[in-house]
């Protein structure tokens, strides 16, 4: 499904909970919706969200910007490493 139908999945949840904070690597993360400006009515596919533990999740939506900064650069990585692991633009498993 398309980001426009607000395809919303758990398993892609899932998947991202289990990895690492892209920031601090701790365990387990929060699935958060980056950019923020896709989080409006987007779904969750894979390169709709990112790992980031409570605490950074916490500091992302109060928008400490060396927080935001460094997700920007974390982010970019872990997308591009998603597109190479599943081998399309907009993963919704």
């Amino acid at each position: 499904m398309s980001k426009a139908c607000g395809h919303k999945s758990r398993q892609n949840r899932r998947t991202v909970r289990e990895r690492p904070c892209l920031l601090c690597g701790k365990l387990p993360s929060d699935p958060h919706h980056y950019p923020i400006t896709v989080a409006r009515g987007a779904g969750d596919s894979l390169l709709e969200m990112c790992p980031v533990c409570r605490e950074h999740h916490d500091l992302c939506h109060r928008g400490d910007h060396e927080t935001l900064a460094s997700l920007e650069v974390a982010a970019a990585l872990y997308y591009e490493e998603v597109r190479r692991t599943h081998g399309h633009q907009n993963p919704v498993v």
